[in-house]
């Protein structure tokens, strides 16, 4: 599909057809990635998406290493926190 690039104020932009948004899933905005060649639009990615997932596959001793350590105590955390 051939389409024009078109002035913007002091930019430039493209429209895409409506059933190619609708097709993508495109609504109010899009996650853009370029690469060496290309310019990639896609459905933005939620925040956290499979961090469920990986969790549930973590080991036991991994899951227990993300955790805080209660114990570890910091120069700030004695001096300039307020409780």
């Amino acid at each position: 599909m051939k389409i024009d690039i078109i002035s913007i104020g002091n930019s430039k932009g493209i429209r895409l057809p409506k059933l190619l948004l609708e097709q993508y899933g495109l609504t109010d905005c899009a996650e853009l990635e370029t690469t060496e060649d290309a310019i990639i639009l896609r459905q933005p990615r939620i925040a956290r998406e499979g961090w469920d997932e990986a969790l549930k596959k973590l080991s036991p001793k991994r899951k227990k290493a993300m955790l805080d350590d209660e114990s570890f105590d910091t120069s700030f955390d004695r001096n300039d926190w307020e409780w």
